[in-house]
């Protein structure tokens, strides 16, 4: 790679992992600070982080000191410290800050998950502070040409040098397939954080509609987890399964592989917020992968990149997600059409040789 990889924050998420596993050992200088990267995880985000990253300080002097020729940092999300760090001494190396923009704070603070009031002076500070880190880097990357707008837009804001770079998903070498007992029901899956932006209550409503002759399973854990967890037990829903958290490690034989690849439809997510909007989950990527047939809600992100290839529907209606599971479920043409086309846009935005291309490209002009 013609750049150095430089990130405190957790390098294992799904987005930073895609960085991380480009680069060499030389290339790269990573450290866990963050925990699980979630931006909630107090003690690690206001204690460990900044501490132990002042601690280090002179050795990630020298570091840069003995990388003196390299002409590209780049900086994973949240990356707060290391932007400002690489930031001090820029006048002294004339090296360039990339930072991987994953998402906006304020977005993700505010406007998602609810936890700073929006106007408040603390909204305020957060929105100063994705300026801050829109302005402060030389070059920017975006995950989603709707990211990249809405932030322009929020911040009133434009960046010369910027890539949207879709994020890329890999099976692991060895993986081999355990198949489930057969049944004659229609095996639907949803995997990933129990937040209220995926529109858990419409699958809960939707697997009610449909009844015992399609069995849903609902893997994963999160803030949204106990209220999905009490509603299947108070309203006695029969075929809805809570395995919770399931690993992808292809050691265990019940991993989550296991479980899409033994799935007739997997789900994305069915909010109307506006994150949702501007992202492709990374569950509808894994599908793709897999080639399962996905439904989801009809985002704008889908609506303008592959809208052929998932069965889109309206926000947070159960009846229409009845629906569709119902027809893609009968009708084998189509099942048969959508995979197709989710195999052609998979192949051309999300593998890993598609990554490293553009990654490469872009470090060559930039």
């Amino acid at each position: 790679m013609n750049s150095h990889l430089f990130t405190f924050t957790n390098y294992k998420t799904e987005r930073n992992s895609n960085f991380y596993n480009l680069y060499s050992k030389v290339d790269k200088t990573c450290l866990n600070l963050m925990g699980k990267n979630k931006l909630n995880t107090k003690f690690y985000t206001n204690i460990i982080y900044p501490v132990f990253f002042l601690i280090l300080t002179p050795l990630l002097l020298l570091k840069l000191i003995k990388n003196k020729s390299v002409k590209n940092y780049v900086v994973l999300f949240p990356g707060i410290l290391e932007i400002i760090f690489l930031k001090i001494f820029q006048p002294l190396f004339s090296y360039k800050i990339t930072y991987d923009t994953f998402t906006s704070f304020h977005l993700t603070l505010v406007d998602d998950r609810k936890l700073i009031k929006e106007n408040s002076i603390f909204a305020k500070i957060i929105k100063l502070l994705d300026n801050l880190f829109f302005t402060l880097p030389d070059n920017l990357i975006f995950e989603t040409n709707e990211m990249k707008n809405y932030l322009e837009d929020f911040l009133n804001k434009k960046k010369e040098g910027s890539l949207v770079l879709t994020s890329y998903r890999e099976l692991p070498k060895n993986l081999k397939f355990f198949e489930s007992s057969k049944s004659n029901k229609i095996n639907i899956t949803f995997w990933g954080s129990f937040e209220r932006m995926h529109g858990l209550d419409t699958i809960i409503d939707s697997a009610i509609e449909l009844g015992i002759d399609y069995q849903f399973n609902l893997i994963g854990s999160g803030s949204y987890f106990n209220h999905i967890e009490n509603r299947v037990k108070q309203e006695n829903i029969q075929n809805i399964v809570l395995p919770g958290y399931i690993s992808k490690d292809i050691l265990n034989e019940e991993n989550l592989y296991t479980y899409i690849s033994n799935s007739d439809i997997c789900l994305g997510a069915f909010s109307d917020s506006k994150k949702n909007n501007l992202v492709i989950p990374g569950k509808v990527v894994e599908a793709f992968l897999l080639e399962k047939p996905v439904i989801t809600v009809r985002t704008e992100y889908i609506k303008n990149n592959c809208l052929e290839s998932v069965f889109s529907i309206e926000p947070e209606d159960s009846k229409e997600l009845s629906k569709a599971i119902k027809l893609l479920a009968k009708d084998r043409q189509l099942k048969k059409s959508v995979i197709e086309n989710s195999k052609k846009y998979f192949v051309s935005h999300h593998t890993k040789d598609y990554f490293k291309k553009e990654l490469l490209k872009f470090f060559s002009e930039n």
